[in-house]
């Protein structure tokens, strides 16, 4: 098993709690600000085409705080199609560390040194190639890239700005992920190659895992997702309570890969204790999903029968 970015060793408190069988405070959350998008990706199960919205108020903030979260990430839709995007940013970022994601269709100068970091959902330099999986006018493409040259140019040093390509079958080529990079090295500080993780299992050949391993040996800024590496399937949901996914609607989701299953409200008192007891139909989930590698991590973290022999 390969842990890139294992972040749960850094909250050994919050799986200890978890390991003693104590509803543990999330880390994350993750908040669909809209629900409206430009864009069509068709990987993205997500709802679109409304203009519901959340904002930042007193009363999001403080649940947040009060649940133990230490950092936001905004997702949409396309965050960036909120009329009060600036704003938020800002009034997030007096309370936590931001996180977001989005297509970089326009400009905003609060991206120079708000966010944490900024990952682009990119997929292809290619104009038919992108215009095909990003169900949009191709011509998009060129003000995309504009966009991700004017901020990595203009960011905070200690920002992080990446791109990532999900792979499908319109782009799991050497040529087009080399055509990528070449494209975007001087515009972004990484270019992450990950899976689909929104639609039924999705099963990548021998030769695209021995492709994904060939680029990253020889480009230093091209970056694995995990979730490449994960081929278990669970019984259950560990790593559940490590990110709150909340809806425009205050609901909180079962997770970015179920955005149609609500859990409870975000602001039901009972909350994590209902997150804690909540049974998973495992049946239902992807292998891998933006859990996997936590649920690996968490299940080998559990006393057995012979934890005293190594």
């Amino acid at each position: 098993m390969k842990y890139i970015n294992n972040k749960l060793k850094h909250y050994p408190d919050r799986l200890a709690d978890y390991l003693k069988d104590v509803p543990p405070q999330p880390v994350t959350a993750q908040i669909q600000i809209i629900d409206k998008c430009c864009f069509g990706c068709f990987y993205c199960d997500k709802e679109i085409g409304k203009w519901d919205r959340i904002e930042a108020d007193e009363k999001l903030i403080s649940r947040l705080k009060e649940l133990g979260v230490r950092s936001v990430i905004l997702t949409g839709g396309e965050p960036l199609m909120h009329k009060n995007f600036d704003s938020m940013m800002l009034e997030f970022s007096k309370h936590f560390k931001v996180g977001l994601v989005t297509t970089l269709y326009r400009y905003s100068e609060v991206l120079e040194t708000v966010p944490t970091w900024v990952k682009v959902s990119l997929d292809s330099v290619n104009p038919a190639e992108y215009g095909a999986i990003k169900g949009i006018n191709p011509k998009m493409l060129a003000t995309v890239l504009e966009n991700m040259k004017r901020l990595y140019d203009n960011k905070d040093p200690e920002m992080v700005l990446g791109a990532q390509m999900v792979i499908t079958d319109h782009n799991q080529t050497l040529e087009t992920i080399e055509e990528t990079l070449e494209t975007v090295k001087d515009s972004c500080d990484y270019l992450q190659l990950r899976p689909i993780e929104s639609l039924e299992d999705y099963e990548y050949s021998d030769d695209v895992h021995e492709l994904l391993r060939h680029v990253e040996d020889k480009y230093e800024k091209i970056v694995i997702s995990d979730k490449f590496y994960v081929k278990q399937k669970h019984s259950k949901c560990y790593a559940k309570w490590m990110q709150l996914l909340i809806g425009t609607d205050s609901n909180v989701k079962i997770c970015c890969n179920r955005v149609h299953e609500t859990v409870a409200s975000l602001y039901d008192p009972n909350l994590l204790q209902i997150i804690h007891d909540m049974k998973l139909d495992m049946k239902k989930c992807y292998t891998p999903c933006v859990m996997s590698v936590y649920n690996q991590y968490i299940s080998e973290s559990i006393s057995g029968p012979h934890q005293e022999f190594v």
